[in-house]
Parts: C-alpha cells; structure tokens; sequence
C-alpha cells in the first residue's frame, strides 16, 4: 500500500512539472507576447484608420396580397383585374434585376466622383468637382478609373493605368493626357467635356463612368430584405454602405419602380382594353353614321316614315335575335380565343371578356384570372428556385387543378354556346320567311332601319364596355405603400465601435501568434530544454551549472575571474572533487555527441580553472579533425598531437607553455588522414603515461562521438568523463544515446554537464548565487 502511494505521488509530481513547464515554456517568451501584441494593437488601429465608416439605412413597405394555396378553394373576390400573390413573389418581384436596373437608369447615375486620402477613399457624391458633358453618340470606356490632376485655372491632367475588356478582349490602359475645360477630351477611348465646380489647383480626383447593369447587380447583392413571416405584410429593406445619402436614395427610387411596376401590372388589361374599345368605337361611329344617312335618304324618297303593324312585328322579332346573336358570337369567340391561350400567361391576362352576366361567365372570369395571376407567380418563382422546390411543386399543381377546371367550364360553356346559336339561327329563319312577304318599300325600310340599330346598339355597348374599363383603369390601387421612407437622418452608423473592435481583435491575434508558434514548436520542439529532461531521462549524473554569456572573450574565467561564468567553472571544479580526490586521477575527457555544444569552450575554460589553484595542467587537443583548441589560446597551429602520433615529433615538441600561467597546450596539429588509426595507436598510451608525470590535470578535448568514433578510443584512457549538452540545443534523444554509449563501452565516471544555463545560479550555489558576490 505504500508502495502504491509513492507512486501516486510521483506520479503528481510529474503532472505537476510538467503543468509548471508549460507554464514557464509561455513566461519565458514574454517579450514576444509584448511586442506581438503591441504590434496587434497598432495594426488593429491602423486598420480602423483605413476603413470606411458605414451607414445602415432602412425603408419600410406594406404588401398588400392573398396567399394563394391548394387548401384555399379556387374562387375569386374583388376586382378580376386585381392579382393575388403571396409575401415570397411579391418580395421576388422586388428584388428582381429588371426593377433594380430600372430604378438605376431612373437615378441617372452615369459617372462617380472620387478623393483619396491617406489610405482612403472617399466617394464624392452630390459634390461633384466637375460637371461631365457627354455629347449625343459619344461612347466612353467604362468602369475605368481615371485620375484627375487640377495644373491651373485651365488646364487639367488626366492619367489612366487601368485594365479594360474592349471588344471582348483585355487590354492595359496607360496614358496621360492633357485637357482644356473649353474643349473635349478625346482619345480612341472617351469622349467627354470637363466643367468645373469646386477645384483647387493641384488636387487630384477619380472619376469613372458606370455601368448600370454592374450597379444594379451590386445593389442586388447589398440588400437585406426582413418580414417577420410569409403572412407578414410589412416588408423591411435595408442597405449598408458608405455614402448613406446615396443609398437611401436609391432605397426610395426601388420602392417607387416597384409600386409602379405593380401598377402597370395591374392595370395593363384595362388599359389594352380601352385602346381596343377606342378602335372599335371610330369605326361603328362611322358606320352609324353612313347607315344614319341612307336611313333618312329612303324615308324622304319613298315618303315613308314609319312602319305599318306586321312590318314592326317583324322588325322587333329581327331585333332582338341579332342582339342575341351578337351577344352570343361575342361569348364563343371569347371561350375559343381562351382555349388557344390557356397555357400563355401574357395572352391569357390580356383576354378582354365580354359581358357575360351568368353564374357561369362569373365563374368562368374568377377561373381566367385565378389561373393568369399563378401563372405569372410561376415565372417569378422559376428564377429563384428550382422546379423541384417545395414551393414550385405546390404552385404547379395548383396551375394544374385550376386549369382543368377552367378547360371544363370552357367545353360546357361552347357547347351550351353552340346549342343556342342553332337555336336562334332556327328562329331567325322563321321570321326571314314573313319578312319576304310583306311589301318592298316596308322591307327595305326595315332593313335600313336594322342596320342602323345594330350599328347604334353596338356603338352604344362600346361606350358601356369603355366606361367599364376606365372605371377599372381607374380603381386600380397600388399594392404596395412606403410606410418609411429611407432618409439620411435615420443612418445607423453600424461600425461606430470599429476602434474598439479592430483594438481587441489587433490585441487577441497579436497574443495568438506566439502564442501559437510556442505552442506548436514546444508540441514538436525535441530540444533539452531545462535541466528536468537530462534528470527524467539520464542514468549518468549531472551538473547543470556553465552560464551562457555574453562576453566576446573565448577564454571568460581569464579575463573576468569574478564573473558568474568563472564561478559556474569552479562550481565544476567542485562537482568533480570526489573523482578528483585522488591524485592517480588526472585524465579529464571532455565529450560531446554532435558539434556546437560548446565543447571546447568548456574544455579550455576548465583547464585554466584549474590551472589558476596552481596546479600544472595540461590541455590536449584531440579532435584531429576539426581542432578549434588554438584559436582560445591564440597559439599558431603547427605540430601537435598528430606529429607526435605519427613520430614526426617528441613530448617536449608537441607540448606548449601559454600564456595563462601553469597551463599548457598540446594542440591537434596538421590534419592526419588516419585520425582514428592514431589515437588508437600504442603512442596515444605512452602520450598519457608521460602527461600524468609532468602534470597535476590533463584535459583532452575529444572530437564529436556521434560523428566519428575517435573519442571512444581517449575516453577508455580516461579517469574521468563529461559528456557536454547544451540547453535549447541538444536534442533530448542525446541523453539515451549517452546512456547507451557510456554501458555499452563502458566509459568509467561518466557524467553530464548542461552548458547555457540563464543566470539564476549554478551547481550547487544555484538559485543563491547574486550579484556582489561576483562580476556580471
């Protein structure tokens, strides 16, 4: 049981260390926090300088429609020439591209204005510099911006580095031209006259003609339109942009081309009615006119004013069956006009019914305007949406339903049409035949006198149906109503908070960047990073206590004794006394795994530690592959360690006094091609015997152990072994490779230093050691 508690604890421990070690791996980097966030703010608030204030303006309508659904039963109240449509194509019809385009050219708005400042740009709009006239067929590239620079009272110049698509292809603009405000500025390109406004000599202004189409697309796509429901009738409309004057202009043009657009709707039918009735109308007038005359010529030729008894029996009878038969020829052109144009929504809603006062023509009217208006909702809805939407599939069957109704209606109505015309033709035959019986003069009068009715009664239903139609024209109401207008007074400024926003948003990323990159290269970072890695992973000990330094001086113990480098070398000293405790233990042997791990720093720096307690001591260089040790000491290479390897040389040769009292140097020398061949060669061994003669220490400075095997071979020569990692440097896998290295070869006394530890103390002075006690 309390074997498991340990573990539990240990366990917490490292949890706990681990947690501290993230923390410290983010406090350690605070300056780039700082300067990160800093630099967030300034961008945030460089950002907020370069963009454009924003204004939302707001118009409000009301819709007036039916909805129309396949649970409603197919009737009709109110006016026939009056659509119903539901809130969606209502809404539709508004946010169409032909009412948008419209509303545009009603706007005029043929070129734009524009200043730049500082990294803005300002839109000039109803304060214009120049005036632009454009001459009748004059043609100007558009959507090209051209830059505008005021040389005088009279003279401008105007520049153009732009890219344009002229006729189907892409072309680079770039000139600069002179123009007078008493003349055009012509080029292949424009045609215009420039007259000022309100300019100042040497400003510079952009200006570019536009392109309706592209503004009414642009517009599109600004837009918000807001109702609460689809049985909601009040519709909202809003726009953000930077020019609130502009946009709530053309807000309120929109509103106007829509009311007007279901107007003309509304009233078209009506409209082509009365040119068709007025047509008509001149050409019965005249025949009334013609019969009138003849009429009156025959009775005061034949003395013959009026008709005896059987004559007006007769003529009354005649009457009224061509009235019937007019009225009834009226009805079947009407239902086979309807029946070639039941599935033409424009034809259909441009049928003029005649006057059919029954329950059935009643229906029937209900039925062909019913069928017109979900027709027209049909082609509404097919620009936005798919025939496979909900929507579309109940709309179409409602088309369907309703229009095998009207199809039925319509067979029983021709066939009951055709009945009575056969019916009538029968009488009218009947009353024919005792027309042929009365006398010449009586049956002559009677039929001028017929025509001249049938032409008054027909002028006379003309003039009905007219004044029918006008009153329809007339009582056709809008369906739509501006509740608000949009007005410049009532702009939102809707990024009034844009410092504070692009503050913190500049702020949070400027803290995120390194936050990130400390995160994402501590999750992939391989590098000993604290002194806690080499103790989780060594088996060796270790010493974590040679400071970084700043000192430009290779040899730092030499030239500042009191520094806290010079007392992390002692510390060394003092962490190597029990190895060191007997004198047959000279032999130091300073290693490293991969190159850069400072070495040799450590190597020459030691040595003149312990040369400084007045020991003699002998620093070997022998990394004979790439030797470093002379440029410390400032000794020129020339003999060394390899001569005398190679018996080119003796001890007394190779082994150099320095300047740094007790403290000499046998350096690499040349480069040998054989560097491994000599170390392991019998003369390394009495090199050594001979050292530890002459010598108190002998430091040797191997070559790199991961690179080439030569430091295996010193090593086992060795009383004492370092190995050197260097914090933020040595990988962490370095420390097993050590483990490895030390076992498998068995290097005796082997142990670890950590060089470039920050200035908090060393060895076992660490966390104690202050300034006073020691130079910096």
């Amino acid at each position: 049981m309390e074997k498991f508690e340990k573990i539990i604890n240990s366990i917490e421990t490292e949890e706990k260390e681990s947690i501290k070690k993230g923390y410290l791996r983010y406090i350690k980097k605070w300056p780039w926090f700082v300067l990160f966030c800093f630099l967030g703010l300034v961008l945030g608030y460089g950002l907020y300088k370069i963009t454009p204030e924003k204004y939302e303006v707001k118009s409000r309508l009301l819709i007036l429609g039916e909805d129309n659904s396949l649970s409603n039963d197919i009737s009709f109240e109110g006016n026939r020439n009056r659509t119903s449509s539901n809130i969606d194509d209502q809404v539709g019809v508004l946010l169409s591209y032909s009412v948008f385009k419209e509303a545009i050219d009603n706007l005029n708005w043929e070129t734009s204005f524009y200043k730049k400042s500082f990294l803005k740009t300002q839109e000039l709009y109803k304060n214009e510099p120049f005036n632009v006239i454009v001459s009748e067929g004059a043609k100007n590239l558009q959507d090209v911006l051209l830059k505008i620079k005021v040389l005088d009272d009279e003279n401008y110049l105007i520049s153009v580095n732009s890219e344009a698509r002229i006729n189907g292809v892409d072309q680079k603009l770039d000139f600069e031209q002179k123009g007078n405000y008493t003349e055009n500025f012509k080029n292949p390109f424009f045609d215009f006259k420039l007259t000022k406004k309100y300019v100042e000599v040497g400003e510079e202004y952009y200006f570019k003609f536009n392109k309706a189409n592209r503004l009414a697309i642009a517009y599109q796509e600004k837009i918000v339109v807001e109702y609460k429901d689809r049985q909601s009738e009040l519709v909202t409309l809003s726009l953000e942009g930077e020019v609130p004057l502009k946009d709530a202009e053309f807000l309120n043009e929109l509103c106007d081309v829509f009311i007007k657009f279901g107007i003309e709707k509304e009233s078209l039918s009506s409209r082509k009615s009365v040119s068709f009735i007025d047509e008509q109308t001149e050409e019965i007038s005249e025949k009334l006119r013609a019969s009138g005359e003849r009429l009156n010529n025959f009775r005061q030729a034949n003395q013959a004013m009026n008709l005896g008894q059987e004559a007006s029996l007769v003529y009354e009878k005649l009457e009224e069956i061509e009235n019937e038969q007019f009225s009834l020829q009226q009805d079947i052109e009407y239902y086979q006009e309807l029946s070639t144009s039941i599935n033409d929504s424009e034809r259909l809603g441009n049928i003029s019914a005649p006057a059919i006062e029954s329950e059935n023509g009643t229906r029937l009217s209900q039925l062909v305007s019913k069928l017109s208006d979900l027709m027209q909702r049909r082609e509404i809805l097919a620009i936005s949406v798919q025939e496979k939407s909900p929507n579309f599939v109940l709309l179409e069957k409602e088309i369907s339903i309703t229009k095998e109704a009207l199809e039925e209606n319509l067979r029983n109505s021709l066939e009951n049409a055709q009945r009575e015309k056969a019916n009538l033709e029968s009488r009218f035959q009947s009353i024919q035949s005792r027309l042929t019986k009365l006398p010449e003069t009586e049956k002559k009068l009677i039929e001028m006198q017929r025509e001249f009715d049938v032409n008054t009664e027909m002028y006379n239903f003309m003039l009905k149906k007219k004044a029918e139609a006008s009153i329809n024209l007339a009582s056709v109401a809008p369906q739509a109503k501006i509740i608000d207008e949009a007005l410049v007074e009532t702009a939102v400024h809707v990024n009034q908070n844009a410092l504070y926003i692009f503050a913190f948003g500049g702020l949070f990323t400027g803290f995120l960047i390194p936050f990130f990159f400390v995160t994402i290269g501590g999750y992939f970072n391989n590098k000993i990073e604290a002194p806690e890695d080499v103790e989780k992973d060594s088996k060796l000990p270790y010493y974590d206590g040679i400071l970084s330094h700043s000192y430009k001086s290779l040899l730092p113990v030499l030239g500042h004794p009191r520094s806290g480098m010079a007392e992390s070398f002692r510390g060394l000293k003092i962490y190597l006394q029990y190895a060191l405790r007997n004198t047959e233990n000279k032999v130091i042997s300073i290693n490293s795994l991969i190159s850069g791990e400072g070495k040799s720093f450590i190597s020459t720096n030691f040595a003149t530690i312990l040369s400084m307690a007045n020991k003699r001591v002998l620093l070997v260089g022998a990394d004979l592959r790439r030797p470093r040790l002379h440029s410390f000491l400032d000794i020129p290479e020339d003999i060394g360690l390899s001569t005398y390897l190679n018996g080119e040389h003796s001890f007394d040769e190779v082994v150099t006094e320095t300047q740094v009292p007790n403290l000499y140097l046998a350096q690499a020398g040349r480069i040998p091609r054989n560097p491994s061949e000599l170390l392991e060669s019998p003369r390394f061994e009495e090199f050594l015997n001979e050292a530890r003669m002459l010598f108190d220490h002998i430091v040797i400075d191997n070559a790199p152990i991961l690179l080439v095997p030569d430091a295996i071979w010193t090593s086992r020569y060795s009383d004492v072994n370092l190995f050197v990692l260097r914090l933020n440097y040595s990988l962490k896998e370095q420390i097993k490779k050590i483990n490895k290295i030390t076992e498998t070869n068995n290097i005796k006394q082997a142990s670890i230093v950590l060089n470039g530890i920050k200035r908090k103390g060393y060895g076992y002075g660490k966390n104690y050691w202050k300034d006073g006690y020691g130079d910096k």
